[in-house]
């Protein structure tokens, strides 16, 4: 996507993205994805415990409707989870990061840190309670 990005800039007489930024970007995004893979079997564990012990409703797995408020409940956590990292100036500290490229394109929106990545787990976790 980055390179079809490139292109397009190229066709429309656009400035090409810095090519610094673009390798942050993505070298962050791997060290995000591999720290998520590695967390994946604790997460994973957590929410088995917390479901099998603290499962309030068993909604069918099956059924679209689960899907539907299952979508819904995550994008809600997601955009509260989000805002409360621009509000909080010690959750910004860590989420600023995000915000730092010189120049916006489409490797900008995988750029997050891994504490990003642990303050929506847990968020998710508290969800799930």
């Amino acid at each position: 996507m980055v390179a079809i990005e490139q292109i397009i800039r190229i066709i429309i007489r656009k400035q090409i993205s810095r090519f610094e930024d673009c390798i942050i970007n993505i070298a962050s995004s791997l060290v995000f994805t591999l720290t998520r893979v590695m967390m994946f079997t604790v997460v994973l564990r957590i929410y088995s415990w917390i479901y099998t012990n603290y499962a309030l409703v068993n909604l069918p797995l099956h059924s679209v409707s689960t899907w539907i408020i299952s979508l819904l409940l995550v994008e809600f956590v997601y955009y509260w989870t989000h805002r409360a990292l621009h509000e909080f100036n010690f959750l910004w500290a860590a989420h600023q990061f995000h915000h730092m490229a010189e120049d916006i394109n489409i490797s900008t929106t995988i750029r997050d840190s891994v504490v990003d990545l642990v303050i929506y787990d847990v968020s998710i976790i508290n969800q799930d309670n």
